[in-house]
């Protein structure tokens, strides 16, 4: 069993702010990422849960595009911890998935008349990372996104994010 100096715990942890712990498991010669999660609990760390962003590489032009789409079109859901954006048409949506990542999906047609509705979905990690780089363009969502970014370190998973007292979100 290998011995830890202060130093390379702290660095480990730091990772997993930008990497899930079976990447960094990986790179270090571990076979799973439980092994990452123990280390740090065993020498005191706090939990893992809600700790990564997504890292993204956006200019501010491209920081301000997503934002005024996300004010438009999109929609932040916090249980589960998620973006949303949909439209009918389907550049915009392929280029937020070049873009940053996520999910696309199709809403079925109501009525054959209707346009074909194009979504994108973020994933937790990347909802935090994005909202947080992209907070300074928001208008309409920006309250939520504050709310969203101030309890992000309470989130823990599907649950959604637990506020303070008995008054539950989502």
């Amino acid at each position: 069993m290998k011995r830890w100096t202060r130093e390379e715990l702290e660095l480990l942890y730091e990772q997993t702010k930008y990497k899930s712990t079976p990447q960094i498991a990986k790179e270090m010669g571990y076979k799973k990422g439980r092994a990452i999660s123990l280390v740090l609990r065993r020498h005191g760390f706090p939990p893992l849960y809600g700790r990564r962003q997504a890292l993204l590489n956006l200019t501010e032009p491209q920081k301000a595009y997503v934002a005024g789409i996300l004010d438009g079109e999109g929609y932040i859901s916090i249980k589960p911890l998620a973006i949303t954006i949909a439209n009918t048409h389907y550049g915009i949506i392929s280029y937020l998935k070049s873009l940053m990542g996520g999910f696309i999906g199709t809403r079925k047609q109501r009525e054959l008349r209707h346009k074909q509705i194009y979504i994108w979905r973020s994933y937790a990690v990347l909802t935090r990372g994005l909202l947080s780089q992209i907070l300074p363009y928001l208008i309409i969502k920006r309250e939520k996104a504050l709310e969203v970014l101030g309890q992000y370190n309470t989130y823990n998973g599907y649950k959604g994010i637990e506020t303070t007292g008995k008054v539950r979100i989502g």
